[in-house]
């Protein structure tokens, strides 16, 4: 399912916090248990239609794209044109539900570009709102490290949108971008 070590890690554990139910709560998720990526984590509330509210980003992709976006709304960093395709994405994770899988390309006032891949898990409320995605996100870390230091990251560019069937199926919803 996944390559990655971590996004493999975060996925099991997924499971096991989901047992039999549709999805896991919320409030068992213990940072503890994935403190070795924990920077690399963020945790986004969906406000259907159009609001990806940032509730927590981790250190890790604070200082790598220098820009702090807690409490703002994530379709505000992406590639304008592509911002009603990530609410719709958003959107299908929960319906049904689905693990998404996405690359993106973060783009600098510079000129530099970071490729970064993304795995975000669906949760919900325990009063059973299905409204919280925790993403994992793995950066190329050659790339990062020319990006100029202060230089803030301006938007990002999806580049591929996927689902990871969970047992309900994937929604019809693809994207790969043209190069």
């Amino acid at each position: 399912m996944f390559e990655e070590p971590d996004f493999k890690k975060f996925h099991d554990y997924w499971i096991e916090l989901r047992g039999e139910g549709p999805l896991p709560r919320k409030s068992d998720f213990d940072p503890a248990r994935v403190s070795s990526f924990i920077a690399d984590l963020m945790i986004i509330q969906w406000m259907p239609p159009d609001m990806l509210h940032v509730r927590l980003l981790g250190t890790g992709i604070t200082q790598r794209t220098n820009r702090e976006r807690t409490g703002q709304n994530l379709l505000d960093s992406i590639f304008p044109p592509q911002r009603q395709m990530i609410a719709d994405y958003v959107t299908a994770i929960f319906a049904p539900v689905a693990v998404g899988s996405v690359s993106t390309r973060r783009c600098y006032g510079s000129g530099a570009t970071v490729g970064v891949e993304h795995a975000y898990f669906p949760f919900q409320s325990d009063d059973g709102v299905s409204d919280i995605i925790i993403g994992v996100h793995k950066a190329d870390v050659a790339a990062s490290r020319l990006v100029p230091p202060g230089d803030e990251m301006q938007h990002a560019e999806i580049r591929r949108l996927e689902f990871l069937d969970v047992g309900n199926g994937i929604p019809d919803f693809s994207f790969q971008a043209k190069d």
